[in-house]
């Protein structure tokens, strides 16, 4: 699930540049795993990194820092005409001021655009015609200077998104040279800084390996995936609960198989408390990823009200915003202790 930037706080966090005195490695832990959140804007009525307070409310109800935050990010803002935004320095700083690793959801689009918009199709990525807006961003990681994970188009294999597979005429061998020259851009600037995430959804993955970059181009895979229950808002074709292990299951068992030496990050999961009990859900999966998946490395929940009625939010249910509390109180899922993380990349706490 993919949402729009809130356009009118775009250009705050454009600016920022590297602090001195970056002097710190990572910090060493036993098979830990980064977890975090996207943060709505339930709380203050701006998302992370646009309000950082945000970040605070959500720290104080689950009792524990996050590890990553993540949010959204479009590469053009589209009036008349399309520009091209910089990279958000000033959100990924106060990220990084928070303990926490930014994740940045790039997406090539204007943020709200439509999935038919020809504007956006892969073919325009390579065929140069988003150079100077991509060389821009670029610019401004490298300036930036710190490690953050950056997830360039995600959910790629579905047909929701203009960059998606058959949208736009877009082809999964379009989607490989669209993200190479991407990447390539990055490092021509010196960009790298940037952690590549390559983000299918789940179970949409039948043929995804011709989607897959390279292990050149790639440093972490990723899925997406969600239990909508039967709530009637769900988008989703599925109207049943579903467990996590039945939604995310043989999906990591495909990006073992396409990338089997590259961690794994589930970038977007939430359940719905509609057709089951959420906290057993929640209880569940946070017991399940260090017991039965190894190479999940990291995690990020959707903490997004969603206007569609969509109840993905723990705040939506005390009990299961306790159950999640108490399923991160484990010390496998790391604090914010990354405020100076150096790099360029961001592995896996060994």
């Amino acid at each position: 699930m993919i949402i729009g930037s809130l356009a009118g706080l775009l250009i705050i966090f454009s600016g920022g540049m590297a602090e001195a005195g970056d002097a710190h490695h990572q910090p060493a832990y036993n098979d830990g795993i980064y977890w975090g959140a996207t943060i709505g804007q339930q709380f203050t009525g701006k998302p992370v990194p646009y309000s950082m307070v945000a970040a605070r409310d959500f720290q104080r109800n689950e009792r524990k820092a996050p590890s990553i935050l993540h949010f959204y990010y479009p590469l053009a803002t589209c009036g008349r005409s399309c520009h091209g935004l910089p990279f958000p320095a000033g959100g990924a700083q106060a990220i990084r001021n928070a303990g926490a690793i930014p994740l940045i959801t790039w997406m090539g689009d204007a943020g709200n655009s439509p999935a038919h918009d020809p504007r956006f199709s892969l073919r325009t990525i390579v065929d140069g015609r988003w150079d100077g807006a991509i060389t821009r961003f670029a610019i401004g990681a490298k300036r930036w200077g710190h490690p953050f994970f950056l997830r360039f188009d995600p959910e790629m294999n579905g047909n929701w998104l203009p960059w998606g597979n058959g949208v736009n005429h877009n082809t999964p061998s379009e989607f490989v040279a669209a993200w190479r020259h991407v990447y390539d851009i990055f490092q021509s600037v010196g960009a790298t800084n940037a952690t590549w995430v390559w983000c299918p959804y789940i179970n949409w993955t039948r043929g995804v390996r011709r989607e897959y970059p390279g292990n050149r181009y790639v440093g972490w895979t990723c899925m997406d995936g969600y239990n909508w229950g039967t709530n009637p808002s769900s988008a989703n074709t599925v109207h049943e609960w579903q467990s996590f292990k039945q939604l995310f299951t043989s999906t990591y068992r495909t990006l073992k198989q396409v990338a089997p030496d590259k961690p794994i990050m589930i970038a977007e999961f939430a359940t719905s408390a509609w057709g089951g009990s959420k906290p057993a859900w929640i209880r569940n999966a946070l017991t399940e990823i260090p017991r039965s998946y190894p190479g999940i490395r990291a995690v990020v929940y959707f903490d997004w009200s969603s206007p569609d009625g969509m109840d993905w939010p723990l705040e939506s249910d005390p009990q299961g915003e306790a159950a999640f509390a108490d399923g991160i109180r484990s010390g496998i899922y790391l604090p914010n202790v990354f405020g100076a993380l150096r790099g360029p990349q961001i592995y896996p706490a060994p």
